[in-house]
């Protein structure tokens, strides 16, 4: 029994320095590791079906389908900001029947709050707090973070792009 808490603690003791150190959940329950993804970039954003920023599953699809060689986005829906009740096999069916991604859709998890996920405290600690649904990290093709993006900023922006196309 000891060994087992031993090794709880190492683990909840280990630092992740690195985008690509994170493995997350797939909506269906696949691994998804980040470090597949080296060598392009990568916008992650947490999103919610009930959101006012909700158009916004359409404008990440417009993106994917533009920078889809280069561009790995990864949709991270939560309820942090209580916007987000269902569950995940809603989430999936309401998203791939009213937008038709094609762009990563992962399990839900919290990105704000005292149970925070991991790959979302990182963020936070190597760029900013996310403070409401829809905000983004864009992730260099060297694995930092080179630009966060409140909900506001619909990702068809042209700072977004630019900064997809030149950094």
């Amino acid at each position: 029994m000891y060994f087992f808490k031993a090794i709880a603690l190492i683990a909840s003791l280990l630092v992740f320095d690195n985008i690509y150190d994170y493995q997350l959940t797939g909506i269906n329950g696949d691994a998804i590791n980040l470090s597949d993804y080296q060598g392009k970039k990568i916008l992650i954003v947490n999103t919610s079906t009930n959101s006012e920023y909700a158009g916004q599953y359409a404008s990440l699809e417009q993106l994917y389908q533009k920078y889809s060689d280069s561009l790995v986005i990864i949709a991270i829906p939560s309820n942090s900001f209580s916007n987000e009740p269902n569950e995940n096999d809603s989430i999936n069916s309401y998203v791939m029947s009213t937008y038709n991604i094609h762009y990563l859709l992962t399990a839900k998890m919290n990105v704000a709050g005292d149970s925070i996920a991991p790959l979302y405290q990182w963020l936070s600690e190597n760029s900013q707090p996310v403070n409401n649904d829809f905000c983004k990290f864009l992730i260099s093709s060297q694995g930092d973070v080179i630009g966060a993006f409140d909900g506001t900023i619909d990702p068809m922006n042209n700072i977004i792009q630019d900064m997809i196309q030149n950094h």
